[in-house]
């Protein structure tokens, strides 16, 4: 969260010093004041606060999550603040760019494991409701993703929907479902396209 030069790191001074002192009613608390405040002047003297913890990414296989920080790099202890996923090269695949307090503050991860995977990705736009397709819902065999804003803490994914497929898998059905809560319809589509959709006359169709 915080990392800087001196010692001790402040977690242990925060769960005893502020979280065990806050009130149970809405009402001040000076001992629950004082805590962040000295909180506060710790880190302003340079104390860590939950600093030198690298970052964790879990990727699932085979019905289980593993960790698979350490071969993706994602492992870096540089006080990570945001992140975003997007399409880095235009081919469907999703890579990651991490925001860190800590120098370097942006690190850019090409996805390097899904080249020969099936995909399919949507580009939503929206004519009744909004035309970014906020809140519009997709959904291809079964997986259901919705276009989302604010991803995270200053940070916003791609508005791009993207449906990862089995490998060999055939043409894909497709209904879509706009912001505005009216059913498009349902399409054969082929895999590993990217493919722009646009609500018409009230959301009828697309």
């Amino acid at each position: 969260m915080m990392t800087n030069s001196v010692e001790p790191d402040l977690m242990s001074f925060f769960w005893r010093q502020v979280v065990a002192k806050s009130p149970i009613e809405a009402k001040p608390a000076a001992a629950y004041e004082g805590g962040w405040n000295a909180l506060n002047q710790f880190i302003r003297q340079g104390n860590s606060w939950s600093g030198h913890e690298p970052n964790v990414f879990f990727v699932r296989r085979n019905g289980r999550y593993r960790d698979y920080s350490g071969v993706s790099g994602l492992d870096v202890a540089e006080d990570g603040r945001a992140f975003a996923v997007t399409d880095l090269t235009g081919d469907g695949t999703l890579g990651l760019i991490l925001k860190s307090r800590l120098g370097p503050q942006v690190r850019v991860f090409a996805n390097q494991c899904a080249a020969q995977r099936n995909r399919i990705v949507f580009r939503l736009r929206g004519t009744k409701s909004n035309r970014d397709a906020i809140g519009a819902r997709g959904e291809v065999d079964g997986q259901a993703k919705w276009v989302s804003a604010g991803s995270g803490y200053l940070s916003q994914h791609t508005k791009k929907v993207h449906f990862g497929l089995a490998t060999g898998r055939k043409p894909s059905r497709s209904p879509g479902h706009p912001a505005s809560s009216r059913r498009l319809g349902r399409w054969t589509l082929a895999s590993n396209m990217t493919l722009k959709k646009v609500a018409r006359n009230g959301g009828k169709r697309c």
